[in-house]
């Protein structure tokens, strides 16, 4: 159902950053409700419980994290409300985030400040931390192994050939405003770089594979640096 997609990106969002780059072993995981409190929205559950599983699986995981439910009425803050308290409520927020940072907030609010929305989202964050340690002493005495993985090395002379061949084109690409239009030049762009600078390993030139993610690399820092810069989000 369109819910059940929702709940879904609302795991996937503040998971997917913590696997480490280079990871790219396929992970899946599915959260199953077998019984639930009609009163009680399961998705937060649903969250800590991911968090709980890829902590203690071994496989690369920069976590745990935690999530929390924030409602505000009355110039106060409640954590994790039922149904009937959210119809009354000014603020449904979901945050979720790592003992350090917060990873993740969607919301619905009724004309809040912006003071309210930035201390709703580090009560949230507080509160989770109950969690986030529940998880760390749960992965003590229930985790599995740590795999041995180590990110596949890029080497220095690929980042290289493709960034002074596709810089200057690159960059005039993702200052395109329309994003159909954008995606189209970018993937012509990529196709034919990675064409130009592919090869035959055994005769010295990188693959399509290692072409191919150096010049996504190179975009995501054009598109950091010209934010740092000043230049709008594309």
């Amino acid at each position: 159902s369109e819910r059940e997609i929702l709940i879904s990106r609302l795991i996937d969002r503040p998971i997917r950053p913590l696997f480490p780059n280079g990871f790219t072993n396929e992970v899946q995981v599915v959260a199953t409700t077998l019984a639930t409190n009609p009163e009680i929205d399961p998705d937060v559950v649903a969250m800590i419980s991911v968090s709980a599983v890829l902590t203690i699986s071994g496989i690369p995981f920069n976590g745990p994290i935690g999530a929390a439910r924030v409602s505000y009425k009355d110039g106060n803050f409640f954590l994790n409300p039922n149904f009937k308290e959210l119809e009354t409520s000014e603020l449904n927020l979901v945050v979720a985030g790592t003992e350090q940072a917060v990873l993740m907030v969607e919301s619905e609010a009724k004309l809040l400040s912006e003071k309210v929305m930035l201390e709703a989202v580090w009560y949230g964050h507080e509160q989770m931390q109950a969690v986030i340690q529940a998880i760390k002493e749960f992965a003590d005495e229930a985790g599995k192994p740590e795999w041995e993985w180590k990110a596949p090395a890029m080497e220095e002379n690929i980042t290289k050939l493709v960034k002074e061949t596709a810089e200057k084109e690159l960059t005039d690409v993702f200052q395109i405003a329309d994003k159909l239009t954008r995606g189209r030049e970018l993937a012509q762009l990529q196709k034919r770089i990675v064409e130009q600078l592919s090869g035959v390993e055994s005769e010295g030139k990188p693959s399509s594979s290692d072409v191919a993610q150096s010049f996504e690399e190179l975009g995501k820092e054009i598109v950091r640096s010209r934010i740092l810069d000043g230049h709008p989000r594309i």
